[in-house]
């Protein structure tokens, strides 16, 4: 059995679905931003500071690696966590180097914060055979 439907009920048909499924995306967004509003406010007098004071905390430890720079002065662990947290490929081909090797590469991060420094003393050491593991 054909079916045969006009052009004007065909547009009828794509504007009302396209209509329910804008609704649904607002309300979406609109529960969504509800919610993070009420996140902020707890948040805001549990720690009791404004919203605009804890962006600006998160803001100042945010790494910012537009210029390639990592924090200077972290430890051994710290740089670590860092990478854990935020180059986790980098992490992990760290996380393979043996004690010796990781020790070279935390040497080399004092030399020198830089992430593409540091990156490619985490590839240079996982390429060479080093003894203890």
């Amino acid at each position: 059995m054909k079916m045969k439907i006009s052009m004007a009920a065909l547009t009828v048909l794509v504007m009302a679905i396209t209509n329910v499924c804008a609704g649904s995306v607002t309300s979406y967004t609109q529960k969504v931003d509800a919610e993070a509003a009420k996140v902020s406010r707890y948040t805001s007098e549990k720690i009791g500071k404004s919203s605009q004071e804890i962006s600006a905390l998160f803001d100042a430890n945010r790494i910012d690696i537009r210029h390639g720079k990592l924090p200077e002065n972290l430890s051994r662990d710290d740089l670590e966590k860092l990478l854990k947290d935020n180059f986790m490929g980098s992490y992990i081909f760290y996380q393979r180097l043996n004690e010796t090797a990781r020790q070279e590469v935390y040497r080399q991060y004092q030399i020198s914060s830089g992430l593409d420094h540091l990156r490619a003393a985490i590839i240079r050491m996982g390429r060479k055979p080093l003894g203890d593991s």
